[in-house]
């Protein structure tokens, strides 16, 4: 039998950026790597420090075991946009390979493939504080 532990809590500021797919070029005879967004770097960097504050506070070690992730976007509003959910671009998953990319970064886990289960769910910010709660869950046998 497994348990989840509750072990980290990690709420951010900013707008979500998606993370789409990386594609390789050669330049000058070098392999390059881009993705298509630009502000996907200094996002993923947000989420860092914000996973490195978080950690602190829980005296966190990377951890090894299985995890449970649950993420909240809170996207902005523009200001004509009368619809109650956000159902448009950016894509769910993106907005999720981006954050699960950047904790496997922060070392919260080894490697974004011991997350075993994802909570995700996307809708527009109340008071335009887009951003993102993150939660973290360690898996520990019994």
């Amino acid at each position: 039998m497994a348990e989840a532990v509750s072990r980290l809590h990690i709420v951010t500021e900013g707008t979500p950026q998606p993370q789409g797919s990386t594609r390789v070029f050669m330049h000058a005879g070098k392999p390059k790597i881009t993705t298509d967004n630009a502000r996907l770097k200094p996002w993923r960097k947000h989420i860092v420090m914000a996973a490195w504050m978080a950690m602190g506070d829980v005296d966190w070690k990377t951890t090894e075991a299985p995890v449970l992730v649950s993420l909240s976007f809170a996207m902005p509003r523009g200001k004509t946009v009368k619809r109650r959910w956000h159902t448009v671009k950016p894509d769910i998953d993106k907005l999720t390979r981006g954050v699960l990319d950047a904790l496997t970064t922060a070392e919260v886990y080894r490697d974004d493939s011991q997350v075993i289960a994802l909570t995700v769910t996307k809708f527009y910010a109340e008071v335009d504080q887009p951003g993102v709660c993150i939660h973290v869950m360690e898996v520990e046998s019994q």
